[in-house]
């Protein structure tokens, strides 16, 4: 008998000694940034979102992977408008110190002695910096980036003696500067300046500040780039106490000094201030190119992160598609994939210029990515991690699906050691090494991880849990899970190197143990559909009890893997990707289902039909789903939102599969055209489910 019918999907994934969720029931988590200490302990930071509410928050992390809530502060209420919450950036000192940066548009900041007690004029959003203490008690917060107009930071970093360095973007005409340094003028609340300062260990003063401001427009034709003017976006230092700050800018007028690798430019400049602090040690660009194409009209290149060494040598990463980006000769790759096509397709670069900006000690692009993070390791290894559309990104391990990547390059930047794609939600927003040699990483969701010290490959023969995703394949990695939700979970080393389709028990019901796997939610066996070495595809227990922090125990032919922390909550409705038209054949392009016609959809978190965990439908049973399908409607070229009910003649248990999958009949609404990729959204209660797509003609 069929059990179930699902699409099993592959995901790159490495040897960790931990990954993590920090999530509750009561909140979703976003992570900015990752800091470490000499304990190997992780610090994250960034947004917490509770409905229409957010606040800020810093996890600690333990080297097992424990998790702590140090702080949340800066709640911004559903009656503020417009809220722009984040916390962007993360430090640590020697003495457990942490250090975060970002932006609020709370005008009531809970400020500790702050050096600027009142947020930006004209605007709903300022600059902030917060120090706590190691029990995450606050020492120090902040407005930063001036009082008459906007600000955000987005870089923090901390030298030997505790001393704060800080980048970003402001508005405001009175930004702090100190002599020595540019203060380039904001005029009437604009173009931007990349702004920078070096701030007392104690936060009584600022030791240094300074603002580069750009002068003349390039950005045409319609004055549209997503940077408007110039903005830092991170700032490193080096054991000499010299700052190197990463910055942007779309508009003209700035100039780098002399002696530079690139003394003219727009796009992706680097600043480095002496460790005096009164004056400019280097400014140079890192490319020509001007405007990127595309509806945003962004220059050619642009900085998201950088690093330094002890030598002064800056990592940088970002991305491009300038042909003339100046990648070195033997690097790994030296030219722009798809130059002279247009517009020339984007890619990611990593480049580490000399400790006087005059030249790249090598450069390389790598094609079909955005590089969002560097990390540089103990032998002067670049790591890497972004997204990336590449069918061929380089892999070390075989793995080959994934849109994160994570990558090592050589310390001539001539080879790529390790690059490995990873699922949504396990790398590409964070990277940190720590004395130890682990490397620490963070998507952009709710998990952390810590990669034991880098091996040739990252493998490993044991067990590791790296987290979970609803089965349709429609979210990130997390740590969320709803009753009788059918998920996946993915890891390394998991179960059978060939993968093991589960056969019905004796009792009819959905085996708990398949090839040697057991995986206990709360102390309750969860029905097994397919094991793997890299996924488990799971059906979360009806028991579950709504808003809990749970453990997730996962058993490997009897060696027990240390327990995954999960929450449980109500996860919205997701649809499986694929239909069946009327006739009983597979929904395509070539195969449409024409207009009246009846499609078949499967859907999960839509209800269940049993309270018996791993029972199996014997036959369409009355409608128990309040599911509706809503179309989006195209009229004049142009998508509506989606609320258009169309006719559901059944929504109730799919018979042949598993307890927690409905099964929804519902008619195409009246079309005439060509065929056409048709937007349909399934509507439990009110929830709603990402888009799923059907093939429709007249």
């Amino acid at each position: 008998m069929r059990i179930f019918w699902l699409f099993v999907f592959s995901c790159a994934l490495s040897a960790a000694s931990y990954t993590t969720y920090l999530g509750d029931p009561s909140a979703t988590y976003s992570v900015a940034a990752l800091a470490t200490d000499s304990a190997g302990n992780t610090y994250a930071t960034g947004t917490r979102y509770f409905g229409s509410s957010t606040d800020l928050f810093v996890s600690k992390i333990d080297p097992s992977g424990n998790v702590a809530l140090l702080a949340s502060f800066g709640k911004v209420p559903p009656s503020v408008a417009q809220p722009v919450n984040l916390a962007r950036a993360i430090a640590v000192d020697s003495n457990g110190n942490i250090f975060v940066v970002g932006e609020t548009p709370l005008t009531n900041f809970p400020l500790v002695h702050p050096l600027q007690s009142a947020p930006g004029a004209y605007s709903n959003l300022t600059g902030f910096l917060v120090k706590f203490a190691p029990d995450g008690s606050i020492l120090l917060s902040t407005y930063l980036g001036g009082t008459e107009g906007a600000s955000e930071m987005s870089g923090v970093a901390v030298d030997s003696q505790g001393d704060v360095y800080v980048t970003g973007t402001t508005w405001a005409s009175d930004y702090p500067h100190t002599p020595g340094l540019p203060n380039d003028p904001v005029v009437n609340n604009g173009p931007s300046a990349a702004w920078f300062a070096k701030i007392a260990a104690d936060g009584s003063s600022i030791i240094y500040a300074g603002g580069i401001v750009p002068s003349i427009s390039d950005c045409l034709p319609f004055n549209t780039c997503s940077i408007n003017g110039a903005g830092g976006t991170a700032v490193a230092v080096d054991p000499a106490g010299n700052a190197y700050i990463a910055a942007n800018t779309n508009l003209g007028g700035i100039s780098g000094t002399p002696g530079a690798l690139l003394t003219t430019g727009i796009g992706a400049f680097i600043l480095k201030i002496g460790s005096a602090g009164d004056g400019i040690a280097y400014l140079t660009f890192l490319g020509s190119a001007e405007i990127r194409a595309g509806p945003s009209y962004d220059p050619g290149n642009l900085v998201h992160a950088i690093a330094v060494d002890s030598a002064g040598d800056a990592y940088i990463a970002g991305e491009t598609n300038d042909p003339n980006f100046p990648a070195t000769p033997g690097s790994f790759q030296t030219t722009l994939p798809g130059a002279g096509s247009s517009p020339a397709p984007e890619s990611g670069f990593i480049a580490e210029l000399n400790p006087a900006g005059s030249a790249m000690v090598w450069a390389t692009f790598l094609g079909g990515s955005s590089v969002n993070t560097v990390a540089v390791d103990a032998n002067g290894h670049a790591w890497v991690s972004g997204g990336t559309s590449s069918a061929d990104f380089p892999i070390s391990t075989g793995w080959s699906s994934g849109d994160e990547f994570l990558a090592e390059f050589n310390s001539s930047g001539s080879a790529l050691v390790y690059g490995e794609r990873f699922p949504n939600g396990m790398v590409a927003g964070a990277l940190a090494f720590d004395s130890g040699g682990a490397l620490h990483t963070a998507g952009y969701a709710e998990l952390v991880s810590s990669f034991s010290p880098p091996s040739s490959a990252f493998e490993s023969a044991a067990p590791q849990i790296f987290g979970v995703t609803n089965a349709t394949g429609a979210g990130s990695l997390s740590g969320r899970v709803s009753a009788a939700e059918v998920f996946s979970i993915y890891g390394l080393n998991l179960g059978p190197a060939t993968g093991v389709s589960s056969q019905l028990n004796s009792q009819g019901l959905v085996p708990t143990t398949v090839a040697g796997v057991e995986v206990l939610i709360d102390g309750v066996a969860a029905p097994l559909l397919y094991v793997s070495a890299t996924q488990i595809n799971a059906v979360a227990p009806v028991e579950l009890s709504l808003d809990s922090i749970v453990d997730m125990n996962l058993t490997v032919n009897g060696t027990a893997l240390p327990a995954f922390r999960m929450a449980v909550d109500s996860q919205p409705p997701e649809v499986f990707p694929a239909a069946m038209n009327q006739d009983g054949t597979v929904n395509s392009a070539a195969n449409p289902a024409k207009a009246g016609s009846f499609v078949t959809v499967w859907a999960d978190n839509a209800g269940t039909f049993s309270t018996v965990d791993g029972q199996v439908a014997s036959g369409a049973q009355t409608t128990y789903c309040a599911c509706t399908i809503l179309d989006q409607p195209l009229v004049s070229g142009a998508l509506l939102p989606p609320d258009s009910q169309v006719n559901v003649s059944y929504a109730g248990a799919a018979p042949g599969l598993v307890n927690g999958i409905t099964q929804i009949n519902f008619q195409i609404p009246p079309y005439s055209g060509a065929p056409f990729e048709q937007a349909f959204y399934l509507e439990v209660g009110a929830s709603v489910s990402n888009a799923f797509y059907v093939y429709i003609s007249q």
